[in-house]
């Protein structure tokens, strides 16, 4: 068993929690780096769920993260665009800045979706997104 399997499997034995979320969020990470869409999306989606109810706010925008660039390579791009709005509201009030793990991609996918979307949808839901609360955009984001 690999090292992350491990580490997953010890949150686990230790009830869940914030570091759990958090070795979801990286492993979606991973699915991410190999192009391994589906597989990104369910720990994302565990992920951010598991961060949510345990109030993790910070780790959160930080799984969102992914979460957006995953979801600007899957679709909807409208939801994706969404998403990108509602995550910098929350770092504009958090001081939260995007991890740089995620900066190339995050700006890329960005650029990726306004050439599909053109650039007058992309600000339209551009600003919807940065008019939602993270209680509203998180369960979207889970859904879509």
């Amino acid at each position: 068993m690999n090292l992350g399997k491990q580490g997953l499997l010890k949150q686990q034995e230790a009830g869940g929690g914030p570091g759990m979320g958090l070795a979801l969020v990286y492993f979606g990470d991973i699915a991410l780096d190999w192009g391994d869409y589906a597989e990104a999306h369910i720990r994302y989606s565990e992920g951010l769920a598991l961060m949510w109810q345990t109030g993790d706010r910070w780790h959160l925008l930080h799984a969102l993260a992914g979460f957006s660039i995953m979801k600007a390579q899957v679709g909807p791009a409208e939801a994706a665009a969404r998403l990108f709005g509602a995550q910098a509201a929350a770092r504009a009030t958090t001081g939260h800045q995007i991890p740089p793990r995620y900066r190339d991609s995050f700006d890329a996918a960005m650029v990726k979706l306004r050439a599909m979307l053109g650039g007058e949808a992309f600000s339209r839901f551009w600003a919807e997104g940065m008019a939602l609360e993270l209680e509203e955009a998180v369960p979207e984001a889970l859904e879509s």
